[in-house]
């Protein structure tokens, strides 16, 4: 009699690990001051090729992804119920639905352009090696879709956030802001961000941006914000 048994072929998958050296690692290059200009452009290019080639997923982000977020973030303030008071994260959770409704088209209409892609979902410079003097990212959050399947903005804010410019940094930013006015016959000076018509072209161009991308934050706190960064550089 024929064996019932079905034969199996049997496959091990193998990994090969490299190790690196963690003091290669961005974050403590970034503590040790080592990161510099061209390491930034490296960077910002290695990212952009990343996302270039990411996999394409129209069926995860939008406004069904950040709801997501909204309703687990709710959940876990409903549980610290004890300690936080509730109706400060009801209404917390509320201002957060509001602003999802605002810029859900925004976020609807970026997700059928194709800008969500499997991407990294820990994009953090903790998860960025120097690996042969170039920067390679590593430790994505690929255990979960929910994670990783986003908008490509998302990776880069989680990138750049929060980020504290040392004095070292604002040195670099400096010098690489005056020569680039200088090409372009501009001098450049500590006052000029206090100039009106630098004021009404920058608004102007929000303007212009707005109706190309949609939804953008108030102009006279982002310019506020852009101006305190200009005159804080070593002038």
């Amino acid at each position: 009699m024929p064996s019932s048994r079905r034969s199996f072929e049997a496959r091990v998958g193998l990994v090969a690990m490299r190790r690196f050296d963690r003091d290669r690692v961005l974050d403590r290059l970034a503590a040790a001051g080592g990161i510099d200009l061209p390491l930034v452009e490296a960077l910002a290019e290695h990212v952009a090729a990343f996302h270039a080639a990411a996999e394409r997923r129209p069926d995860r982000g939008g406004i069904a992804a950040m709801a997501f977020v909204v309703d687990t973030n709710d959940r876990a303030l409903a549980d610290a119920a004890p300690v936080l008071d509730r109706a400060a994260t009801l209404a917390l959770t509320a201002a957060t639905r509001a602003a999802l409704d605002a810029v859900g088209p925004l976020l609807e209409r970026r997700r059928r352009e194709g800008f969500v892609r499997l991407g990294h979902g820990d994009l953090h410079l903790g998860n960025i090696c120097l690996l042969d003097g170039e920067p390679r990212l590593f430790d994505a959050l690929e255990f979960d879709e929910r994670l990783t399947c986003l908008d490509t903005v998302y990776d880069i804010a989680f990138l750049i956030d929060g980020h504290d410019f040392s004095a070292s940094d604002k040195a670099t930013i400096l010098a690489t802001l005056i020569e680039k006015c200088r090409n372009r016959g501009i001098d450049a000076q500590r006052s000029s961000m206090d100039e009106p018509e630098i004021k009404q072209r920058a608004e102007a161009e929000w303007d212009t941006l707005a109706l190309e991308i949609g939804n953008l934050p108030p102009f006279k706190a982002r310019f506020a914000a852009m101006r305190d960064l200009y005159t804080s550089l070593p002038w």
